[in-house]
């Protein structure tokens, strides 16, 4: 039995949305910039792409997590941890030279450039077409579900992305989706599905 409920994690999701906002509007027009360099990159665009993601996921990781639900669940610094790993992985990989996002060299573009708008537009969607109120959409670089699928998306837009970055979003994909079945959370269902999938693949391909 988990000590909150989906209304509780909806409440959260208010809260924050209310707080930061219009925060959100710009998280989104950095994600579209992280498109438009894979597209037609410019020099040091790589290195401060890499950085962003592991901001957001430092982000999630204070915000949603140690600030939200560490006082309802003590598993939350787990999931903070996890979080704050893939943040320093992405920082590493990135200060190393190790992220090319490269649209026309990716193995899988249409994949990411999908699962991009999947996290951005059709989970929130997806949430307010399934009973969420617009003040209670879990975002991206707000939440971790809809975050988790966009740093997919980027990652598939990586020029041979290191298999390691896909090992924490799966995880959680994990993590996340059997919260989201237990408290009956359609959307984060939905993206943890997408994750798994899509981490699938990654790590199957050649």
């Amino acid at each position: 039995m988990l000590p909150y409920t989906a209304e509780i994690l909806a409440a959260l999701a208010a809260q924050l949305n209310g707080a930061l906002w219009p925060l959100h509007l710009g998280l989104l027009l950095l994600t579209a910039l992280a498109v438009l360099h894979a597209w037609r990159p410019v020099s040091g665009g790589d290195r401060a792409i890499g950085i962003l993601l592991a901001c957001g996921w430092g982000w999630v990781a204070w915000i949603w997590f140690w600030r939200g639900m560490a006082p309802l669940d003590f598993l939350a610094p787990i999931y903070a941890g996890l979080f704050v790993l893939q943040a320093v992985l992405l920082l590493a990989f990135a200060l190393a030279g190790r992220l090319a996002f490269r649209l026309h060299e990716a193995a899988f573009p249409m994949l990411g450039l999908g699962l991009l708008a999947l996290a951005a537009v059709g989970l929130p969607l997806f949430g307010f077409l399934t009973g969420r109120s617009l003040s209670q959409l879990e975002v991206i670089w707000l939440a971790p579900t809809p975050s988790a699928v966009a740093t997919l998306g980027l990652l598939f837009l990586v020029h041979q992305p290191p298999r390691i970055l896909f090992a924490v979003p799966c995880a959680w994909a994990l993590i996340g989706g059997a919260l989201a079945w237990t408290l009956g959370m359609p959307a984060p269902l939905l993206g943890s599905v997408a994750l798994l999938a899509g981490g699938g693949l990654a790590v199957l391909r050649r």
